[in-house]
């Protein structure tokens, strides 16, 4: 039970800080990417600057694990390098994509993210494993994969200039955008952003303790227990798309509801379930 402890402290360590990152710098640096521009963009110079360190210090984390007191400091470093390049990434998309094709591009981008994570937890799990004794591998693996995505956008992105210039003129701060949503009247805006806030909470405890309830519940093998994570980004490949088309013929909130209800109910019996395999067709 100590060991299961001290990986309980790591993890929730780990996603703490993620999560901080992700409240306290990642609206900033997407609002100053907003009013950026170099020679080789407003966005790639924050990709340039945050990509390499973070895959440096991602390489090193299965590495340093043996203490707290070295981890932290690593994780913190690498959450901060990731939280620079985190909204200019993102915000690539409508930058280079015209408005009324930016649904379908949203779509597309989705799906590429469901697929990037079946590729991870499907093959990577498969390739690296205690069994093979290169269970670690995928670390450094996967951070030559973030410079590789690194060269080829710098190779290929030309940012358009003029689009900097008209969107400049239009946005307000973060801070100003927030404080307008907070006077509005209307509670809708705000019951919105608190229903996200708690979708997150509750959806990142589940991915982020799910492999080490697999080891500890299931007595599944690391590399195992993270393979069923495959369900969730498989599910979300087959949806991406068709998601879209099912809210316009339903309604937004319709779907969202039926998603979250339906979700709410399938991890609630897999936990009574208990075994892997129904838990899996359950998951799906």
């Amino acid at each position: 039970m100590e060991g299961v402890s001290y990986l309980n402290t790591k993890v929730g360590i780990i996603m703490t800080l993620d999560n901080i990152a992700a409240i306290s710098l990642i609206p900033l640096i997407g609002a100053l990417s907003d009013r950026t521009w170099t020679r080789i963009g407003r966005r790639m110079p924050f990709l340039l600057f945050g990509m390499p360190i973070a895959a440096i210090f991602f390489a090193a984390i299965p590495y340093i694990d043996f203490s707290i007191w070295v981890l932290t400091p690593v994780i913190v470093i690498m959450n901060i390098a990731m939280a620079t390049f985190r909204a200019p990434t993102i915000a690539l998309m409508p930058d280079l994509t015209p408005s009324p094709l930016r649904s379908k591009a949203n779509g597309i981008v989705n799906f590429m993210g469901g697929l990037g994570s079946i590729a991870f937890y499907g093959v990577f799990t498969t390739l690296f494993t205690e069994e093979k004794g290169n269970i670690y591998t995928d670390f450094p693996v996967a951070s030559i994969i973030m410079i590789i995505v690194l060269l080829v956008l710098l190779i290929t992105i030309r940012e358009p200039r003029k689009e900097f210039v008209q969107s400049d003129k239009r946005q307000d701060g973060i801070f100003k955008a927030l404080l307008t949503v907070l006077r509005e009247k209307e509670a809708s805006t705000k019951l919105l952003l608190g229903a996200i806030f708690l979708w997150f909470i509750g959806w990142n405890g589940v991915e982020t303790y799910f492999t080490l309830y697999g080891t500890e519940v299931w007595g599944l093998e690391k590399d195992a227990a993270a393979q069923y994570l495959t369900y969730f980004s498989l599910t979300f490949l087959l949806m991406a798309i068709p998601s879209g088309f099912i809210a316009s013929r339903f309604g937004r909130k319709k779907t969202i509801m039926l998603g979250l209800v339906g979700m709410f109910i399938m991890l609630s019996v897999s936990t009574m379930v208990g075994v892997p395999w129904p838990t899996a067709a359950i998951l799906l």
